[in-house]
């Protein structure tokens, strides 16, 4: 992003006259500028590591699939375990959804909690 010509007079004639007021602070300044690279500005960019960058992409897997994983296995829970009476208020007898627990084991099919 350029600056306009307006802008770049303002500072133009911001910069003279600090170097007119203070000698010191324009060395200093002309000490910085000569510093700095001139092939890529960007003195204040952050930089990255290659360990950092692994360190967050898989703390970011592990935050998306971690809700998956929580939610699969909520919906394989367990039913309630099956009341027990000789009839209903309808008069029919109750028909308990999965085999009693005296029923034998080779009886059993496959119970999805067993």
């Amino acid at each position: 992003m350029s600056l306009s010509h307006r802008e770049r007079r303002i500072l133009a004639e911001i910069e003279l006259g600090l170097r007119e007021c203070d000698q010191a602070f324009a060395r200093r300044i002309d000490a910085l500028n000569a510093a700095a690279p001139r092939e890529n500005p960007q003195r204040f960019s952050s930089h990255v590591s290659g360990v950092e960058l692994v360190c967050v992409l898989l703390a970011a897997l592990l935050l998306a699939v971690l809700p998956v994983i929580v939610v699969l296995h909520a919906g394989r829970s367990c039913p309630a375990p099956a009341r027990t009476g000789s009839a209903t208020s309808s008069g029919s007898p109750y028909v308990p959804p999965y085999p009693s627990p005296e029923t034998p084991r080779g009886s059993r099919t496959g119970h999805p909690c067993r």
